[in-house]
């Protein structure tokens, strides 16, 4: 039933011209997430390192990043920010962790992300990144 009623969302929509929007491969629409002993703390730590970055020229992250399985079906991890595509486009994949577990940092690194668990040590790769330097 619920098949059949988006299958009929979607004809509705194309027969009115608006084309289907299909989200980004790895990201799911959500709510933030607040660890155990977290919240308005970090939610302010990580609105203060976005702005710090856009400041600088650098892209802001995704916040409450979905990590999904091969399939994309099956979320394994929340990032708090992460850049899948690096703070500039065409880098590395950036996460900062802040207070997470060690299995959300196992799952991050071997999806491919060098992750920060410190805003100081993020500021500082992008220091790094910005003057040209190695990292």
């Amino acid at each position: 039933m619920l098949l059949a009623a988006a299958a009929n969302d979607l004809l509705d929509g194309l027969l009115g011209g608006r084309p289907p929007v299909a989200p980004e491969a790895g990201i799911l629409e959500r709510s933030p997430v607040t660890a155990p002993g977290s919240g308005d703390a970090e939610e302010l730590e990580i609105a203060g390192v976005q702005l710090w970055l856009s400041e600088r020229g650098l892209r802001r992250g995704i916040e409450s990043f979905a990590l999904l399985d091969l399939d994309g079906l099956t979320e394994e991890a929340v990032l708090d920010v992460a850049w899948p595509d690096g703070l500039d486009h065409g880098e590395e994949r950036v996460a900062l962790l802040i207070n997470e577990s060690s299995d959300v940092l196992e799952t991050a690194g071997r999806h491919g992300y060098r992750f920060f668990t410190s805003i100081d040590d993020l500021k500082g790769y992008a220091d790094r990144q910005l003057a040209g330097g190695a990292f």
